[in-house]
């Protein structure tokens, strides 16, 4: 673990602390939570998946669901198995190579000839998905050493003093670094070291897509993993912290759309909604348009009482009429 601790590394760690704070005094309601926070996991799930080389394009569980080949359609839903499980494996703060062994039989379970390498060290120098990083079997070390190497990394992150925000990134680039499995290090690698922020009490709605954010520039993350591995620890700790910043401007714009654009985090902008006219903002987030007297037998109120709920939200830039009188209808204002 050597390496150096940047300016761009404290800065990075104390504008994702502040960005923490903020986010966790947002008034998001229990459903926008919940949809959050599937829609991070199966955005993460397809990320990974993109990562590790797949090529069926997906962005829906539906999809997943209907992927017509067995071996990715499971690759995806193992990956999204874990990380909607992450309260049940990830539970203490310290790491062992057992625990990297239980992810590594998650992920990797697969109906083919390698079913016995799940959890278990890899026996020889080959590693099937070796060929993600051109360059990586150059740089793996021999597998007679690699228990070793895992307890002694294990130590290290148990013992150490380092900020959790650093210990993950730098689990994230050991665990390809050994490449100890047959295959599915890189998977492993990214569960890991989101489980550990996890175990940490950080992100613990499981909101953030890190790996969403890795996979917007796939080139760039193995290049800056590569680097990495071959010695700069401070580059890397500096890309993985960016991707975890940007991973919260990703999540600014999701939680301003399932707002309605009463809630822009980045901007410190909240706009204070009474239940109806919350409960009018979801309706109109549902249906492109709608008229006064619609959203009054919706809401069982009158179309005067309706009027009056849609000024105001016409006053706070929430919503726009569209025409006169009584033919005007009403959508939400475009961000």
């Amino acid at each position: 673990m050597n390496f150096e601790i940047s300016p761009a590394i404290l800065q990075a760690v104390a504008k994702i602390h502040t960005l923490q704070e903020r986010f966790q005094t947002l008034p998001i309601e229990q459903s926008w939570l919940k949809q959050l926070q599937e829609d991070s996991i199966i955005a993460d799930t397809i990320a990974t998946y993109k990562l590790d080389g797949g090529k069926i394009e997906v962005d829906s569980m539906k999809q997943i669901l209907g992927v017509k080949s067995l071996k990715d359609r499971q690759i995806l839903l193992n990956e999204y198995e874990i990380r909607k499980s992450f309260p049940l494996y990830f539970k203490s703060k310290e790491l062992r190579v057992e625990d990297i062994h239980y992810v590594h039989r998650l992920l990797d379970n697969l109906q083919d000839e390698t079913a016995n390498e799940r959890g278990n060290l890899r026996k020889e120098q080959e590693v099937l998905d070796a060929e993600i990083l051109p360059g990586l079997l150059e740089l793996i070390p021999r597998y007679g050493f690699l228990r070793r190497e895992m307890e002694d990394i294990c130590l290290n992150i148990n013992e150490n003093e380092l900020h959790f925000l650093l210990v993950a990134g730098l689990i994230h680039l050991d665990i390809v670094r050994l490449s100890p499995y047959l295959r599915s290090n890189f998977r492993v690698a990214r569960v890991v070291s989101r489980g550990f922020l996890y175990a940490n009490g950080f992100d613990i709605n499981q909101i953030l897509s890190v790996d969403e954010v890795f996979s917007q520039n796939i080139e760039k993350y193995l290049k800056e993993l590569k680097a990495g591995i071959e010695g700069d620890n401070t580059g890397w700790l500096e890309y993985f912290l960016q991707a975890i910043l940007d991973s919260y401007k990703l999540l600014s714009k999701k939680i301003e759309k399932i707002s309605g654009g009463s809630i822009k985090p980045l901007e410190k902008e909240v706009i204070p909604l009474t239940k109806r006219q919350r409960t009018i903002v979801e309706l109109l987030k549902k249906n492109s348009q709608m008229s006064g007297s619609e959203i009054a037998v919706i809401l069982g109120v009158t179309r005067q009482n309706i009027h009056v709920i849609m000024q105001k939200l016409l006053r706070k830039k929430m919503a726009e009429r569209l025409g006169r009188g009584t033919a005007s209808r009403y959508r939400l204002k475009a961000s």
